[in-house]
């Protein structure tokens, strides 16, 4: 809608989006299956490997040391967006034009059709397995880990199951993006323009997906249960007890137990970006055009993944060099508090590494959240020079000097935040 009252004219309008995604991926046909030097590098079953061969022994003795196959369900999820915007450009004088707005969104979480996904992370519910993995680790305790401060909590949930909503995730309601910008005549050859506006970032369908741990399902190969003196799986038969079926929400807190999981934080913040710019338009002789910008943005509340099962970084060597004696100790077998609970994973032999035990969800191999901590920062200048030429032809010279900075990844998983770095996305100059 549009509407003109004295010098100002005001537009106004709303727009509405249903996004939906459907999809059905086989996966892989075939298991995958790996050899490396596990089993035959020596004289300890933590030392360096040789730099070639031994995986190509292990293949030839028909051991594998690792693999896994994967079994996938389908989903069909969806979102939507509502926006409305108020703008107006006013005239204010012969020189000055100001044009003002604001536009609101908001995006919804994402549904699946038939609740096919992983909700939320329960940190504090005991695990199902937690009553006999701790008897079993009172028995063996590690020094580093007294059996009292052993725990066995954390699990996911599913959307739409034991009182959790179908939406993934809550979402904020109060995104308001101003915008505004000047356009002052200088003299009758030079212009002067500046502006600012602020911009969120869809968050729906178009961007996420939902997480189908428990209806998809990944079996772990695990070639012996006694760190090599007895292999339960060869190269003739690798899964020798057969394949982990989905169980889907039925799964409940088991679900993922002996690997590694994500699941969504339980609010979502939007992500937004803030953009200004300040540029001088010159009209030369020649009828030459010259425009000389500055544009800078910076992006804000970037979704970060976030290790919250990370080995705790008070355990790693902070020397300059590689501190053999420490990788030595956190990667020693001990016995696994969790055997013979998880089998199929690779949590299910009679040993595991003592960092595993470290961890603060040991009955994990990992847990990655989406942590709004990111940000980006972006400054240029820009430069525009167009000659108009006869019979309608225009040649026309562009050139852009800046440097695109970010943090959306942790360096470690002990970090409490990302690493800046130079983004993938940075050309320092661009000519055109």
């Amino acid at each position: 809608v549009t509407w003109n009252k004295g010098s100002a004219i005001f537009r106004m309008g709303a727009e509405y989006r249903l996004m939906q995604s459907n999809s059905f991926a086989l996966g892989g046909q075939n298991p995958t299956l790996s050899f490396n030097s596990t089993y035959t590098n020596g004289p300890l079953d933590n030392a360096a490997a040789s730099p070639i061969g031994q995986g190509l022994a292990s293949f030839l003795l028909g051991i594998p040391t690792g693999g896994s196959v994967s079994m996938t369900d389908s989903y069909a999820d969806q979102s939507y967006n509502y926006a409305f915007y108020v703008q107006s450009d006013w005239r204010v004088s012969r020189r000055l034009t100001v044009n003002a707005g604001v536009r609101y969104d908001y995006d919804s979480s994402i549904t699946e059709r038939h609740n096919r996904s992983v909700g939320a992370f329960d940190f504090a519910v005991a695990s199902p397995i937690a009553a006999q993995a701790l008897a079993n680790y009172a028995k063996n305790p590690i020094p580093q880990v007294a059996a009292a401060q052993f725990t066995v909590n954390g699990g996911v949930t599913f959307a739409g199951f034991g009182g959790q909503p179908r939406e993934l995730w809550a979402t904020p309601h109060l995104n308001f993006a101003p915008r505004i910008g000047l356009a002052y005549e200088l003299t009758s050859k030079t212009v002067i323009r500046t502006g600012y506006g602020m911009f969120f970032v869809p968050q729906g369908v178009d961007r996420n997906a939902v997480n189908q741990a428990g209806f998809t399902s990944a079996t772990t190969l695990t070639p012996s249960n006694d760190n090599g003196l007895h292999f339960i799986a060869t190269l003739a038969n690798p899964f020798p007890n057969g394949f982990n079926q989905p169980l889907g929400a039925a799964g409940g807190l088991m679900t993922g137990l002996g690997q590694a999981v994500s699941a969504f934080p339980t609010a979502m913040k939007s992500s937004y970006a803030q953009r200004w710019s300040f540029g001088i338009q010159r009209q030369l002789p020649k009828r030459i055009f010259l425009d000389v910008s500055y544009v800078g943005t910076r992006a804000v509340r970037l979704p970060v993944a976030r290790q919250y099962d990370g080995v705790p970084g008070s355990y790693y060597s902070t020397l300059a060099v590689r501190d053999a004696q420490t990788i030595n100790l956190l990667t020693a077998a001990v016995t696994n508090p969790f055997y013979p609970l998880l089998p199929g994973t690779g949590l299910s032999g009679t040993t595991v590494q003592r960092q595993q035990l470290l961890r603060p969800y040991p009955q994990f191999t990992g847990l990655t959240i989406n942590d709004p901590v990111g940000y980006s920062w972006y400054h240029s200048m820009q430069l525009l020079a167009e000659k108009r030429m006869s019979h309608g032809f225009t040649a026309q010279f562009n050139w852009t000097w800046s440097k695109y900075m970010e943090a959306t990844a942790f360096r470690n998983d002990s970090d409490p935040l990302p690493e800046k770095a130079i983004s993938d996305l940075d050309h320092t100059t661009c000519c055109t």
